[in-house]
């Protein structure tokens, strides 16, 4: 799967309203090994995949995150 289908399947699963499922597999997709793939190419691949984080965390009321990944996306 790609990058662009995984942030497809988290937004549907956010969209959803299934929290734990997009945390699941916004987790699997930062993981070893393929989370040390995030990044390597232009720096606006990784900018998609923290603004997802800064979504979910918002959501669950985590909204120190959800600033702090703003920050790093800007």
């Amino acid at each position: 799967m790609s990058s662009a289908d995984d942030l497809a399947a988290i937004a549907a699963a956010l969209a959803g309203g299934d929290e734990r499922g997009a945390f699941t597999k916004l987790r699997a997709r930062f993981g070893w090994p393929r989370g040390k793939q995030l990044g390597r190419g232009t720096s606006s691949e990784l900018a998609p995949w923290i603004e997802m984080l800064g979504t979910l965390a918002a959501k669950r009321g985590a909204a120190q995150l959800d600033e702090l990944a703003r920050s790093v996306v800007a």
